[in-house]
């Protein structure tokens, strides 16, 4: 951006009639009459010669923009105001250091303290698991009773029973045997009735009836 002050050779606080003194003293050393007779014309705020190496015609188009600016007190206000604009340095803003994100752990923590707790009061207050009934199948831990041939049946460990059953036990156990002859059902009852009656006579562990006919329940007689 030109300096039109520095062109004509005033301050910028100068007065209009600095300026206008000043550009005409200017423009009297740049005109080309002046240059070839090699003489000045000087005055009250005036100087002589134009910048060395610069062409009369550039000079005086310079000095005539710049009366054209500074004589106008508009021209003369925008001008200063690009002027400072330009001038100074925009301030910069210091970089803003932002700490890095952090996990929110006591929050989580907190979290999954409170479902903990919540679950053990819905454990502590719900209903309890409901008992396994008659299913049919006799176990080690079932409660039996014995019909008229013998044969064991699972009952309800709250009321009368005859027999607990520890384990069960095969009718072959410890026998290296081929596979059993099939037997009928009435060959069967009528065996494992006798050798009941036997066993509770002298109260031994007695294998007794389960859904496998070559397993047996041991029970303890009640």
């Amino acid at each position: 951006m030109t300096d039109h002050y520095a062109t004509l050779g005033v301050a910028r606080s100068a007065s209009i009639a600095d300026i206008r003194r000043a550009y005409r003293a200017r423009m009297r050393s740049a005109h080309p009459d002046a240059q070839k007779n090699g003489s000045a014309v000087g005055g009250s705020g005036s100087f002589t010669g134009a910048s060395s190496g610069a062409s009369t015609t550039d000079e005086v188009t310079r000095i005539a923009a710049a009366w054209e600016v500074l004589s106008s007190p508009t021209r003369r206000a925008a001008y200063d105001q690009q002027f400072v604009a330009r001038t100074v340095a925009p301030e910069m803003e210091p970089d803003r250091v932002y700490a890095p994100a952090r996990f929110p752990w006591r929050f989580v923590l907190v979290v999954i303290g409170l479902g903990s707790l919540f679950v053990v009061i819905l454990h502590i207050m719900g209903d309890p698991m409901p008992r396994r009934g008659i299913d049919g199948l006799i176990n080690p831990g079932s409660c039996v009773n014995f019909d008229e041939l013998g044969a064991a049946f699972e009952v309800e460990c709250d009321g009368p029973y005859q027999a607990v059953v520890r384990e069960l036990v095969p009718f072959d156990a410890g026998v290296t045997a081929t596979p059993p002859k099939p037997v009928t059902a009435k060959a069967w009852a009528r065996s494992a009735s006798s050798r009941i009656r036997s066993l509770l006579r002298s109260r031994r562990r007695i294998p007794l009836h389960s859904c496998n006919p070559l397993v047996a329940p041991a029970v303890t007689r009640v």
